[in-house]
């Protein structure tokens, strides 16, 4: 495995709207596969009594209107519970603890309005063990900056709307010169910008506005010591910081205090304490300590590099050279008025005229290419 100590966590999105839609399901399911006995052995507090196949707790409807948005609540706090992150009561919690506390909260609500079908569901797609991995962050020591997958989606906007617009299903030649060529330098590039000062990362200039709307809230005094708030480890109890993007809340932007504008530009987040690093120390080796630290290997790519390029150039050059040398001979036959000639050769210009005919076809085209159907090998690669 390339990254061993990596967690992979469902896309909140993804969560919330396979949760909603389930929710407003009107239909009852006619197959249930939750096991009440091994729901039981693992936390004693749930009935064994209380399951789909019980006639008791008959039931018309899978959830009522009034009851699914408390359920998300309930979700979208278990999901941002980490032991990092001290809850209401002050207390830093265990993982095992969280989830103990998260099912029976869920379970609890769930019997006492009579959601027998929503427990069901509920244990069997997100709080067993099996599945409470892969959308709890409390199932991972250390807290991720994201709880998107938006980087790689904006990854496969930019390949494909700035790259491959004109291209569907495009062959994996082609695909990989485009990475290789295209997109790699464009975000090198980009990068470089970034590390130099001339462009902003995006989520900087949302957490500026965040904090800006923050320190515009003023909190009560009691409130700090009630929250456990902590500048060193830039970490609050309160609801609000438990499930913002940037962990930030009123206590904490209150706590420091004004800042000087040029702190968004150095501003870093991180996955331990303190969760905002607000110091100086820079993100990443500038640009030209690490140019400075080529290997031989490197050195002989950039020579081999050279070469190719060399040679690129010496194509277009032997081609315009026998050109020019046609065209003179023309010329001069055209002086000499030799129209016979001119029919001997003309046989040799059929291939050249089909080039610029169907270049010129492919210039002025009204819809898109479909990859390599309507290209032929005089514009694949026409720029």
């Amino acid at each position: 495995m390339i990254w061993p100590n990596s967690k992979i966590q469902l896309y909140h999105w993804h969560l919330r709207r396979a949760v909603e839609t389930k929710l407003k399901d009107t239909h009852l399911p006619k197959r249930d596969n939750y096991e009440p006995m091994a729901a039981n052995h693992k936390f004693p507090f749930i009935d064994i009594e209380f399951n789909p196949s019980n006639t008791i707790y008959k039931s018309t409807k899978f959830c009522p209107k009034e009851f699914r948005s408390h359920i998300w609540n309930l979700m979208n706090k278990h999901l941002h519970q980490h032991p990092l992150i001290p809850d209401i009561s002050q207390q830093n919690l265990t993982a095992d603890i969280i989830r103990k506390q998260a099912v029976l909260e869920m379970y609890t609500f769930c019997k006492e309005n009579s959601l027998v079908w929503v427990w069901s569901y509920m244990w069997r797609e997100w709080y067993s063990k099996d599945r409470w991995v892969l959308w709890a962050r409390s199932a991972f020591n250390t807290l991720s900056i994201l709880k998107t997958t938006m980087f790689v989606e904006g990854h496969w906007k930019v390949l494909k709307r700035d790259f491959l617009y004109k291209f569907f299903r495009p062959r994996l030649d082609l695909l990989v010169y485009i990475l290789l060529e295209k997109l790699i330098p464009h975000q090198q590039r980009k990068f470089e910008q970034q590390l130099s000062g001339r462009e902003m990362l995006d989520w900087r200039k949302s957490i500026k506005s965040e904090w800006k709307k923050l320190s515009q809230k003023q909190p009560e005094i009691n409130n700090f010591s009630k929250y456990c708030t902590s500048i060193e480890n830039w970490v609050c109890g309160c609801p609000y910081y438990l499930t913002n993007r940037f962990m930030l809340c009123k206590h904490l932007v209150n706590l420091k205090g004004p800042v000087d504008p040029s702190l968004f530009k150095i501003l870093k987040r991180n996955n331990q304490y303190p969760f905002l690093i607000l110091d100086r120390s820079p993100m990443h080796a500038p640009v030209h300590k690490r140019n400075n630290t080529y290997s031989e290997n490197n050195t002989h790519s950039d020579r081999n590099t050279n070469r190719n390029e060399t040679s690129n150039t010496d194509i277009f050059e032997n081609l315009i050279d026998i050109t020019q040398q046609t065209l003179n001979l023309l010329e001069e036959q055209k002086q000499s008025r030799n129209v016979l000639w001119a029919q001997g050769v003309e046989r040799n210009f059929n291939q050249i005229k089909t080039m610029v005919n169907e270049i010129n076809q492919y210039k002025h085209r009204r819809t898109m290419p479909r990859t390599w159907k309507d290209h032929t090998h005089n514009t694949r690669f026409l720029k």
